[in-house]
């Protein structure tokens, strides 16, 4: 993990990953939906994998294994990853528990399918439809959130060994194609739980749609971002494999 890190000073990194670590599970307690703030912690790790793997071509110089450095750039993910996204899951839990209408606010958050009650401020009660958690769904929670956040580590550390490289065409390509396939699948998605009325010419949607449609969209965002990733690295110069 030092290799990584070495260059790029390690407390500059630490420093900016606590205010991540800390901002991502409270700031939902401020303003702002769960999912943002997810995604706040997903973004802040892009920006510190991409400073940290733009030293690159510093370590290949010197004759740096690039097999190494990529091993220590993967520790480095899983160190950062797991945590942020153990600290994002309980404050998404915790939340759903106050009210279970958390949950559409956040689709990163996994419920089963009990119905919970909940007391609005008018003391009136209901029961809202598939808002349970149970340990199995708080595991999911945190492998899905982890998911993403490693997916954001590797595409930093893909980032950065492109602006070493030069592959700036190739990252925008990336981008551009991560955006169309999130815009699609989200439209996609949302049609297929959107019901039309051709007699009254009534339109309504069901209320997990956008949960629905903001996973698929994200999931299939991710695969693209892996690919060009994938790309990006495999294709970097180095002296030492």
């Amino acid at each position: 993990m030092k290799l990584f890190l070495s260059s790029y000073k390690p407390s500059l990194f630490a420093g900016v990953y606590l205010a991540t670590i800390i901002a991502v599970p409270l700031g939902r307690f401020w303003a702002g939906a769960g999912y943002d703030w997810t995604l706040l912690g997903g973004i802040m790790l892009v920006v510190l994998f991409t400073a940290a793997a733009a030293e690159w071509r510093a370590y290949d110089q010197l004759g740096t294994s690039f097999n190494a450095w990529m091993n220590s750039a993967a520790s480095t993910a899983l160190f950062a990853a797991i945590p942020l996204a153990g600290a994002a899951t309980v404050s998404a839990a915790y939340h759903q528990l106050r009210t279970p209408y958390y949950k559409y606010g956040d689709p990163f958050l996994v419920t089963n399918n009990q119905p919970v009650q909940h007391v609005n401020t008018h003391e009136e009660m209901y029961w809202v439809d598939a808002a349970g958690q149970d340990l199995t769904t708080v595991a999911l929670t945190l492998s899905t959130t982890a998911l993403l956040y490693l997916v954001a580590c590797f595409a930093g550390t893909a980032l950065g060994l492109a602006a070493t490289s030069h592959r700036i065409a190739a990252t925008v390509l990336g981008v551009v194609a991560a955006g169309i396939g999130y815009a699609f699948t989200y439209k996609l998605v949302h049609q297929a739980y959107t019901h039309y009325d051709f007699e009254t010419g009534a339109v309504w949607v069901t209320e997990s749609a956008n949960v629905a449609a903001e996973i698929a969209a994200i999931i299939v965002a991710a695969l693209v971002v892996t690919g060009f990733a994938t790309f990006l690295i495999t294709r970097t110069p180095r002296f030492v494999k």
